[in-house]
């Protein structure tokens, strides 16, 4: 057809050309406003978000589990905190001889490995919120707004951080600071700040045993002498670390099994499976009691390990059913069929779609873990005194619980809210999980 002829309609041809020639803008906003037929739009519909953005925002809908979340964010803040709220040694005290800091330097280099590990937890996270929060305003007002960008890959340099803050750590070593800073806070001449509770966990005081709560003492002392409020703080690092970490070595040793037998099947799945049954015919409670008893000495590591060497068995199952399921799906076929190894297949494609069930499981499996830790304090198998724990303050309790209803109360409340928000936190995983509770 000729340029001055005319189409099927009656209109000419060169029109929408002419068109588009002359006005591009309005054929720019035409063709943002109705995408071409095939072409994906920039804004996703719904249903293409990822499933931990609908599992938060199920989770966010029960109010239960949403504000046990917080109030366990602010244990746990306690727990990473806890050297700088109860401790004997001051912030800084200011003499005429000049200003130390030992706290700091308590703080920076501890005796405790566990006490090592938690304050280097609280000085990664303090970094990493710092460069999170003003490292970009600072870029954005000298160069760009694009000029940082934060990727799926911010745990790395976080754990890096971590490794290095530990090593220097355990390089500075550790040493006990005996100086009574109470005595020199008396002297004329000198200033000294001490933390909100000026007690330490270890710090035993001979004018007073077993006195129920004062002044001096909130929460009482207990039958040696040691303040209460203050074993309770860093008592909550002991509980915290037993349940989490204790699960984690569950967790791991039971994805390793249950993946192994429902990815490869046949004598793999016999022997796994015979293994699980067997360890599962044990009491549980009782395996962790024989552990602790054969030890050559008892300590934090001694537990976490017994209970988690004893809490990997119904993992192991769960995790078996899902990789049993999961592996029949078409994109499991497709992966092979292209030569992708049985351990990226596992690690990679099969794993991270079977871990759902598993993190609620973990879950309560901390409170219960919790509940152990605390069942061996109290019979006294737990850690070696005079290591804080809320499970051997209540074995103090034991021998008089009329008279010293102080030592009963204040630890029982504090294990009942920490396994009460873990299952909370644990049902609202599970209920914003299963998709038919969604709406």
């Amino acid at each position: 057809m000729s340029t001055g002829e005319r189409g099927p309609q009656g209109q000419d041809d060169t029109a929408p050309k002419m068109a588009a020639t002359d006005s591009p803008s309005v054929a720019a906003v035409a063709v943002a406003e109705s995408p071409a037929p095939g072409v994906m739009s920039l804004e996703m519909p719904p249903s293409s978000r990822g499933f931990w953005v609908l599992t938060w925002q199920q989770f966010r809908k029960r109010r239960d589990a949403y504000f046990a979340l917080y109030v366990l964010g602010l244990l746990f803040l306690v727990a990473l905190t806890a050297p700088l709220l109860a401790n004997r040694l001051p912030w800084y005290i200011h003499s005429p001889a000049g200003m130390s800091f030992p706290l700091i330097r308590e703080f920076i280099s501890p005796l405790s490995h566990l006490d090592r590990f938690y304050n280097c937890v609280l000085m990664t996270l303090v970094v990493g919120l710092a460069f999170y929060f003003i490292v970009p305003r600072i870029v954005v007002r000298v160069e760009r707004a694009d000029a940082v960008s934060f990727s799926g890959t911010w745990y790395r340099p976080l754990l890096g951080l971590f490794v290095i803050f530990f090593v220097a750590s355990l390089f500075l070593g550790g040493k006990n600071d005996e100086t009574d800073y109470r005595a020199l806070a008396d002297v004329p001449g000198n200033s000294v700040l001490f933390t909100v509770v000026p007690w330490g966990s270890l710090e035993l005081e001979t004018s007073t045993n077993s006195n129920g709560p004062d002044k001096r003492h909130l929460f009482g002392s207990d039958t040696d002498g040691h303040d209460v409020l203050a074993r309770l703080i860093h008592g909550s690092r002991i509980s915290l670390a037993v349940g989490f970490l204790a699960i984690g070595l569950a967790v791991s040793i039971g994805i390793l099994f249950g993946s192994l037998a429902g990815y490869f099947g046949g004598w793999v799945d016999i022997i796994a499976s015979r293994i699980i049954e067997i360890f599962i015919c044990f009491p549980s409670f009782f395996l962790i009691l024989t552990i602790i008893a054969i030890v050559p000495q008892r300590s934090i590591f001694w537990v976490m390990f017994a209970i988690g060497l004893t809490g990997w068995m119904g993992i192991a199952r769960l995790i078996r059913g899902e990789v049993l399921k999961v592996r029949q799906l078409e994109y499991i076929a497709a992966a092979r069929a292209l030569g992708v190894s049985d351990s990226r297949i596992i690690f990679r494609h099969i794993l991270p779609n079977a871990l759902a069930p598993v993190l609620v499981a973990a879950t309560f499996g901390v409170a219960g873990a919790i509940l152990s830790e605390t069942g061996l304090g109290f019979l006294g198998l737990g850690v070696e005194p005079p290591t804080p724990s809320w499970g051997e303050l209540l074995n103090q309790a034991r021998q008089d619980p009329v008279r010293l209803w102080w030592l009963m109360l204040y630890p029982g409340f504090m294990i009942f809210l920490s396994v009460t928000l873990m299952n909370l936190v644990g049902e609202g995983l599970r209920d914003a999980m299963d998709p038919k509770l969604r709406k």
